[in-house]
């Protein structure tokens, strides 16, 4: 056997199951993506949900709440039910992100998923400004009218109100879901 016969045998050709060589994960893992892109925009719209619900929290809570139908439960009822209906606007075009088989569709997907991220921080930002804060972190305007303390102490059961109709809408909506595609699966193929 002449050397140029054995050394293509000799070469390592990567199978499936087995480890990729480090090089190759490298490529697929690509961690300059996820710093100079995914933390970035989490960062901005982390920073984005705690501007606005410092900014709008006391109004909407103040304002709105007690003139809401229901007063304020009913208006934690719908911070409920928006919370569960923008995280399904932010996770369905997720679903469809597949990186492997077409990148720009992908990529358009993220994109469209990127609305439902921002209303969902939004919403939460209003929902999660009726928490009251731990003692040692209260300050004196915590219970001024639509503040986080006022809003615990009118409605003191509000965020286990608006914690059941997220649960509540969003079980309807993996239900409902679930039984579409169930019917679909079944459906007779027309030919």
């Amino acid at each position: 056997m002449s050397r140029k016969a054995a050394k293509p045998a000799l070469q390592y050709e990567h199978r499936r199951g087995r480890p990729a060589s480090p090089r190759a994960r490298e490529k697929r893992e690509r961690p300059w993506l996820v710093a100079l892109v995914v933390l970035p925009l989490t960062a901005a719209v982390a920073a984005a949900v705690g501007v606005s619900g410092e900014t709008w929290g006391p109004e909407a809570w103040g304002n709105l709440a007690p003139d809401w139908p229901g007063g304020g439960y009913g208006f934690g009822i719908t911070l409920g039910v928006l919370e569960a209906v923008t995280a399904g606007l932010f996770i369905a075009p997720l679903t469809r992100v597949k990186f492997k088989k077409a990148k720009v569709r992908s990529v358009a997907w993220a994109a469209a998923a990127l609305p439902g991220m921002v209303a969902f921080g939004l919403v939460s930002a209003l929902t999660l400004w009726s928490m009251r804060p731990r003692r040692r972190r209260r300050n004196g305007s915590c219970y001024y009218e639509g503040h986080s303390c006022w809003v615990h102490e009118q409605y003191p059961y509000v965020w286990l109100v608006s914690l059941l109709a997220t649960v509540a809408v969003g079980l309807f909506l993996l239900f409902s879901i679930g039984i579409h595609f169930d019917r679909r699966r079944k459906a007779p193929a027309s030919t």
